[in-house]
C-alpha cells in the first residue's frame, strides 16, 4: 500500500504505509533455488542446479563480558578488539552444481558424477581467538566468535559408485 497526501508547504508527498514498509525489511534476502533435470535415457539423467542461500548477522553474546573485563584490566587494546567483534554481518552464498547420475549393467552399478561452485559473501565463521595477545589474559572466559571473512569460494568434484 502507498500512501499519497498533499502538504501545502512541501506538495504532493508519497510513502510507504508501515505495515509495508515492515514486510520489505522482513524480506530482506530471500533464499532461491533453481534445478534443471534432463532425462538423457531411462538409466541416465543430467541435472544443473543453482542455490542462492541466506545466513543471518547477528551479535556475539560473549563480547559484553569482554567490554567489562577490558574496562577492568584497563586495557583499551581489548576494548577496541571487543567493538570489532561486538557484530558479524549476514551472509550469502550462491552454488552451482552440474552432474550426471545413472545407473549401468541393468542397474547392477549405479553412479553419480558432479561438479559445484560455491562463493561465499561475508562467510561466517567461528574465530577462536583474534590476533591479540592481551586477550590470552582473559582466555578462560573468551569462546568462540562469529565473524566474517570476505569471501570464500569452494570447487570440486564428486564421483560415487554403488554396487
Amino acid at each position: 500500500l502507498l500512501l499519497h497526501a498533499h502538504d501545502p508547504d512541501h506538495g504532493h508527498i508519497c510513502g510507504a504505509h508501515p505495515i509495508v514498509s515492515e514486510l520489505v525489511g522482513l524480506l530482506d534476502h530471500v533464499s532461491w533455488s533453481v534445478k534443471l533435470r534432463y532425462f538423457v535415457n531411462d538409466d541416465t539423467t543430467a541435472y544443473f542446479a543453482v542455490d542462492n542461500a541466506y545466513r543471518e548477522g547477528g551479535a556475539n553474546s560473549y563480547v559484553p563480558i569482554l567490554s567489562s573485563i577490558g574496562g577492568a584490566l584497563n586495557s583499551q587494546a581489548i576494548l577496541d578488539t571487543v567493538d570489532d567483534f561486538l557484530f558479524y554481518d549476514e551472509e550469502v552464498s550462491t552454488s552451482f552444481e552440474l552432474g550426471v547420475k545413472g545407473a549401468l549393467w541393468d542397474n547392477r552399478v549405479r553412479y553419480n558424477v558432479a561438479a559445484f561452485y560455491q562463493i561465499f559473501d561475508d562467510h561466517i565463521l567461528l574465530q577462536l581467538n583474534p590476533n591479540n595477545p592481551e586477550f590470552t589474559q582473559v582466555q578462560a572466559i573468551y569462546t568462540l566468535l562469529n565473524v566474517n571473512a570476505d569471501e570464500v569460494v569452494t570447487y570440486g568434484t564428486e564421483i560415487a559408485g554403488l554396487r
